[in-house]
This record gives C-alpha cells, sequence and structure tokens, in this order.
C-alpha cells in the first residue's frame, strides 16, 4: 500500500504541475499553426479558470476527508446534471469536459495500483475503470449489499479502485468513505433524476470524485511521501509550543 500511495501521490504533484504550465505556456505546437493563437489562448484561458475554481473550492471549510467529496460535486451540479441527453464526448470524459492534463494524471493515479490494470502493461483507460466501477455501484446498491460484511481484503480493494484512502486507514474509515461514495456517485443522483434533476453524467461525477480522493490522500499525514505531504500541511506545530518544550 506505501508504494502504491507514494505512485499517486507523484501523479498529483505532476499534474499539478502540468495543470498550472498549460495554463501559463503555449504548447510548442502552437507555433506550427500561425492561425491557432486564438484557440490556443481560450485554451489557456479554460484551463486557468479550472485553477482558480480548484482552488477556490480546496480553501473552502469542510473540502477534506469523505465528506469534501460532497461540496465538490455540489460546485460542478450544472455540468453532472443535465436537461438534454448528455453527448458522447461529453460521457467519456474528456476534450472539452476535462482537460487532458486531468485525464493524464487521473490514469497514472488508477493505474498505481496493479490490481487497477490487471495484465496490461500500459495501465487501463480512466474511462473504462470509472465504467467499471460504476457498475461495481449500481450492483451493491441494486443488491443492497451490506458494506460492514465486506471483508477488510475486499473493502481495501474496492476502495483503492475508487482511489480512496491510503496507507493506515482502518478498517472503518474505508466503510465510511466508500458509504459517502455511493451515496454521492450512485444513491443521490437516482433520488435527483426521479426528481426532475435532468440526465446524470456519473462519469463526470465520478471522474471528479476519484481526483479529489487522490489529492485528499495525498494531504493525509499517513501518505507515503512525506516531503510532498508537508508542502499541503505547512507549519503545524504552534510555534509557542515549540519554544516552549525547547525550554
Amino acid at each position: 500500500m506505501q508504494e502504491i500511495s507514494r505512485e499517486r501521490c507523484h501523479a498529483v504533484i505532476s499534474t499539478l504541475l502540468d495543470i498550472e504550465k498549460g495554463a501559463r505556456v503555449a504548447p510548442w505546437t502552437a507555433k506550427l499553426n500561425p492561425f491557432g493563437g486564438r484557440a490556443t489562448q481560450r485554451a489557456m484561458d479554460r484551463l486557468g479558470n479550472f485553477v482558480n475554481v480548484g482552488s477556490a473550492a480546496l480553501e473552502e471549510y469542510g473540502v477534506s476527508g469523505p465528506s469534501g467529496c460532497k461540496i465538490i460535486l455540489k460546485k460542478l451540479r450544472a455540468e453532472i446534471y443535465t436537461k438534454d441527453v448528455p453527448s458522447k464526448q461529453r460521457m467519456l470524459p474528456a476534450g472539452n469536459t476535462i482537460p487532458k492534463q486531468f485525464m493524464k494524471g487521473l490514469t497514472k493515479a488508477i493505474s498505481a495500483d496493479p490490481l487497477n490494470k490487471g495484465f496490461s502493461i500500459f495501465g487501463i483507460s480512466p474511462l473504462k475503470h470509472i465504467e467499471s466501477v460504476a457498475l461495481a455501484d449500481g450492483f451493491i446498491i441494486d443488491q443492497n449489499v451490506d458494506i460492514d460484511l465486506i471483508n477488510s481484503n475486499l473493502l481495501s480493494e474496492a476502495c483503492s479502485a475508487r482511489l480512496i484512502g491510503g496507507p493506515g486507514w482502518t478498517d472503518e474509515e474505508r466503510k465510511e468513505a466508500l458509504l459517502r461514495w455511493l451515496k454521492e456517485a450512485e444513491v443521490k443522483p437516482r433520488a435527483a433524476v426521479e426528481a426532475g434533476a435532468g440526465h446524470y453524467n456519473g462519469n463526470l461525477a465520478r471522474a471528479a470524485l476519484m481526483c479529489y480522493n487522490a489529492l485528499d490522500a495525498t494531504r493525509d499525514p499517513r501518505s507515503d511521501s512525506r516531503l510532498m505531504r508537508s508542502l499541503y500541511q505547512g507549519q503545524m506545530v504552534d510555534p509557542m509550543k515549540m519554544i516552549k518544550n525547547a525550554n
């Protein structure tokens, strides 16, 4: 589990760097098309908006741990629920829905667990993985599976498939996080659709939740990459207490 945690931490950091670079530096391919300047700038502006929205969301009170996923989905509600049936492109999710930098990082985070990529040496497509998770979510809810009865190994695998948790997590923490996932990704959307909220883009919702889970796991004090974790946590110890202890 430590190796998986470390690989996912690295995926998060490299993705953050790719996102900022993409928002501020035009790709070298833009020079090959002298008429594509406006399109390139629009893409950079859109990615910059993702940075601003994402930063504001993560800085909001309560966006931490399993409960934070509720706030993330609430902010994306207009994208997740639509009047019209989501197009094939919007269901992928990529292109105009989620920037390629996010999908690249999500692929790395998913493939960090050997169980997720199976026998493929190249990893698994994030879309196929998300669709597999969606089928599993539906089965758990339809069959009324009791999460408390799932053994520790299967519970750990189920959470890892959704990028939930990391080393040091207890079974109780995993159960809580998995139940929260099922509530936000499957139970509440079913009720919302029945109430007339529109069409639910489950692929986009689950991709967003996985991105959040990967980032949140990196901030966890038990994650395997200590130096990277320090970037998020900053100075956690009260300076005055440090002075008193030194004396």
